[in-house]
C-alpha cells in the first residue's frame, strides 16, 4: 500500500499545482483583462478629447470664415456706396460752373494751332467751347475734359485723368465720413 499512498500523494500534490496554475492563470487573464479594459478606456478618453478638439477647431473656422465673408460683405458694399457717391460727385461736377473754368482753364493753357482735340460725345460744354473757337473736335470715351494731340505731342487733360489720380484720396475720405 504503500505505492497506493505514494500514488495518492502524488496525485494530490498534481492537483494542488494544477490548482496553483490555473488560480495563477485566472489571476493573470484578469489583470490582463483589467489592464486591457484600461487601455481601452484610455484610448476611448484619447480619442473623445481629440474628436471634442476636432470639433472646436472645426467651429473656430467655421465662426472666422463666417466673420470674414461678413466683413467682405460689408467692404464690397461700402465699396458700391463709395462708387456710386463719386459718380454722382461726377454728375454734380460736369452740370457745374466749375466744370465750365476747368474747361476753360484746360484750353487756355494747353491748345496750340496745330493739335487736334477730342472730347466725349455729347458733352454740350466742350462742344460750345469749341465751336466758339471754330474747332472740329473728334470723339473718345472719356468722362470729360480734352485730350490734345499733335504729331508729337499727347496731353491728356480729361476729367478721367484727373479723377483717376485723385480717386484713392477721394475713396479713403469717403470711407472715414462712412464710419462715423
Amino acid at each position: 500500500m504503500h505505492a497506493e499512498d505514494l500514488l495518492s500523494e502524488i496525485k494530490r500534490d498534481a492537483d494542488d499545482k494544477i490548482y496553483q496554475i490555473q488560480h495563477q492563470n485566472t489571476e493573470r487573464l484578469n489583470m490582463i483583462k483589467f489592464d486591457l479594459a484600461t487601455s481601452m478606456t484610455k484610448e476611448e478618453q484619447k480619442i473623445r478629447e481629440e474628436s471634442e478638439k476636432d470639433i472646436l477647431r472645426t467651429e473656430k473656422q467655421m465662426l472666422g470664415r463666417a466673420r470674414l465673408r461678413q466683413k467682405l460683405n460689408i467692404m464690397e458694399k461700402r465699396k458700391e456706396l463709395i462708387d456710386e457717391l463719386i459718380e454722382e460727385g461726377i454728375k454734380k461736377f460736369i452740370t457745374s460752373k466749375s466744370y465750365d473754368s476747368f474747361l476753360e482753364d484746360t484750353f487756355n493753357n494747353n491748345y496750340k494751332k496745330s493739335m487736334t482735340i477730342s472730347i466725349r460725345k455729347g458733352d454740350r460744354k466742350a462742344e460750345k467751347i469749341l465751336k466758339e473757337k471754330k474747332i472740329k473736335p473728334t470723339y473718345t470715351d472719356i468722362i470729360g475734359g480734352f485730350i490734345f494731340t499733335d504729331k508729337k505731342v499727347h496731353i491728356n487733360k480729361s476729367f478721367d485723368l484727373h479723377l483717376e489720380k485723385r480717386r484713392e484720396t477721394l475713396e479713403k475720405q469717403i470711407a472715414e465720413l462712412l464710419k462715423n
